[in-house]
């Protein structure tokens, strides 16, 4: 994810070349569908593992990440209505992108601060 949300704040002009090729296409955006599938299942095994034993932190860790991956996989069952709006509203589609940068970037930093907790406790304690 650092490095998604690097590039992505770095040329959010990419990903938005992209989802306006797969507008004008009849296609949805697998790339997209899958980072969501891949990060889906990476919340999946965090919200096990922070169940046993229960960890407050990374409950709260998994559930943001459930609520982005929901919300970003609604926008994508919408496609189909999204698709004419693409072409037109390139800015602020870049706007967005560089965003949604930002939030993957931040997501890396909690999850490696998530990581340090952990083994600070584990090793450290």
């Amino acid at each position: 994810m650092l490095w998604y949300g690097a590039g992505l704040i770095r040329q959010p002009g990419v990903l938005v070349r992209y989802l306006v090729r797969v507008a004008e296409s009849d296609g949805q955006p697998r790339l997209l569908i899958r980072a969501l599938r891949y990060l889906l299942m990476y919340t999946v095994a965090s919200f096990l593992i922070a169940l046993f034993p229960p960890a407050m932190y990374e409950l709260m860790y998994t559930l943001i990440l459930l609520i982005l991956i929901f919300s970003s996989g609604r926008i994508l069952l919408l496609w189909n209505d999204i698709r004419a709006v693409v072409a037109q509203k390139q800015d602020s589609l870049e706007r967005i992108t560089r965003k949604g940068g930002f939030l993957m970037l931040s997501l890396s930093v909690l999850s490696f601060m998530l990581w340090y907790r952990l083994m600070s406790l584990q090793y450290g304690g």
